[in-house]
């Protein structure tokens, strides 16, 4: 990840939040090196601890902070923000990289401490079933409604009001089961929930702005024996052809601009988190579809609504990790912006 950094356009590097990553990066493997040839003890394991806490704290805004870096370079005329561009094709392949492996330490760093610190288990998931970070019965519904639930409260903050859900769901595995359950990381997939809400919201308010009613945004979870399918349908007036092949680009976004807050922003998903703005909602919700091999799809009717279609597997024997590798290939790729191919975390 480092070395990644490293390579990056020196206009971008140059850039102060861009700097302070990179800083924090190298702090905190220079911090974990100290532990490397420690002898085990109690002393150890407790400071070890307190570490893992430090880290997940000093990198929490890493997303929106970087987001801020490639807004300046865009702003400064350096970055032209669409699919056929070579220098953003080869940022968009390294952003992808970053937030992969960023998505995997975190889950690590959150698996420890879930289950090696009882006080910090006991203190935020009181008498939960997690096996760490993992649910071995993750129910897709009710993450769907905290979802739902806390995209309202930004979307009430905004526009003075919000759409309701309606949500339905089928077990086609289980016809007697009231519910979707499967083994995953509850986090994720809020993650992904709310980012797609807070979109369907907006769009929907925006588009029905002068009606007396605001239409549902309706929601379909089907768990079959290989998948669940997971369908988000909303009226917010949709998006046209040639704007969809740029949905899935990090910082391109039809909101204002926002400007973000120098003090901590509690991450991603946090209520303190601008709304839109940003153009990271989407992406950075497909790379955590992809992260166990699920995917993210949008299919939309211009001028009536948008579907979005997120992809997991139902079964945790499917679901392996996809990470990047840093080698040459890699490396010529974020350096040579003249030969750019497929992103890495497509299937073959």
């Amino acid at each position: 990840m480092l070395m990644e950094l490293e390579l990056l356009p020196t206009e971008l590097l140059t850039e102060p939040a861009c700097k302070s990553i990179l800083t924090q990066y190298s702090q905190s493997f220079s911090d974990v090196l100290e532990f490397e040839n420690l002898t085990p003890s109690e002393k150890t394991y407790e400071d070890f601890n307190k570490l893992l806490s430090v880290i997940r704290h000093r990198h929490q805004d890493t997303v929106p902070h970087m987001a801020e870096a490639l807004h300046n370079l865009r702003d400064a005329g350096n970055l032209n923000v669409n699919s056929k561009d070579r220098l953003n094709q080869a940022i968009q392949y390294f952003l992808d990289r970053l937030y992969m492996s960023r998505i995997s330490i975190s889950m690590l760093v959150s698996q420890h401490k879930a289950l090696y610190c009882p006080e910090e288990r006991v203190k935020s998931n009181p008498g939960c079933r997690l096996k760490g970070t993992i649910d071995p019965k993750c129910d897709a519904v009710d993450v769907a409604r905290n979802a739902f639930e806390n995209a309202t409260f930004l979307c009430e903050q905004i526009y003075m009001d919000a759409p309701k859900l309606n949500i339905e769901w089928v077990d086609l595995t289980d016809g007697d089961k009231d519910s979707v359950d499967f083994v995953y990381i509850p986090s994720h997939l809020y993650h992904m929930f709310f980012e797609v809400f807070k979109n369907s919201m907006r769009a929907t308010m925006e588009f029905h702005e002068n009606s007396d009613t605001i239409p549902e945004i309706n929601v379909r979870i089907v768990k079959s024996a290989q998948d669940i399918s997971i369908k988000v349908c909303d009226q917010g007036g949709g998006i046209s052809r040639s704007v969809a092949e740029n949905i899935f680009l990090y910082l391109y976004t039809s909101a204002t601009r926002v400007k973000l807050s120098d003090a901590d922003m509690g991450g991603t998903t946090s209520t303190s988190t601008p709304m839109h703005g940003l153009g990271y909602g989407l992406p950075l919700s497909r790379l955590y579809a992809r992260y166990f091999g699920g995917d993210m799809k949008v299919a939309s009717v211009d001028g009536y609504g948008t579907d979005t279609y997120i992809y997991l597997r139902a079964l945790e024997s499917d679901a392996r990790e996809t990470l990047p590798i840093f080698n040459a290939s890699s490396s010529n790729k974020i350096r040579d912006t003249a030969n750019q191919v497929e992103d890495w975390t497509k299937d073959e």
